[in-house]
């Protein structure tokens, strides 16, 4: 699949296969998008807005929001990334919040960060993440000992 937001909160996605065949337009937030993610078994699409603290999960067999929540109001979201495995989703922007997929309960909360967070990534199967900030920091969070 092959996704794209639009300024006015409108989700376009295509079917990688048939790049000319839209497989479908959906309403994912109110204003403009500035991230998405698949998931990498291509069930789900995780969309945000850096003007409005909510995340929206879509199923992408359906094309339908199935699950959505809202970070507290002076929250920033700047990217929303899935893990290789499609396990957990990281949510980063005024701070890093870790959910489960399927369930989408909050796993984790990184919060101790000088400016907003850029971006998320995923490393050394899912026991480590890397955090690129505002501050000009790059992090590696992972288990003690590591």
């Amino acid at each position: 699949m092959h996704g794209a937001g639009t300024k006015d909160g409108l989700v376009r996605v295509w079917d990688a296969r048939q790049s000319s065949s839209l497989a479908g337009t959906l309403e994912s937030h109110s204003s403009s998008l500035t991230s998405l993610s698949f998931s990498e078994n291509g069930y789900y699409l995780a969309t945000a807005s850096s003007s409005d603290p909510t995340v929206n999960i879509v199923d992408l067999r359906k094309l339908k929001v199935i699950s959505s929540w809202q970070l507290p109001a002076e929250n920033t979201v700047s990217e929303v990334r899935f893990d290789p495995s499609a396990q957990f989703l990281a949510v980063s922007g005024t701070d890093l919040r870790v959910y489960a997929n399927k369930t989408w309960d909050e796993l984790l909360k990184f919060d101790d960060n000088a400016g907003v967070l850029t971006g998320a990534r995923f490393g050394k199967l899912g026991s480590e993440i890397v955090l690129s900030g505002m501050d000009r920091t790059l992090r590696v969070l992972g288990a003690k000992g590591e």
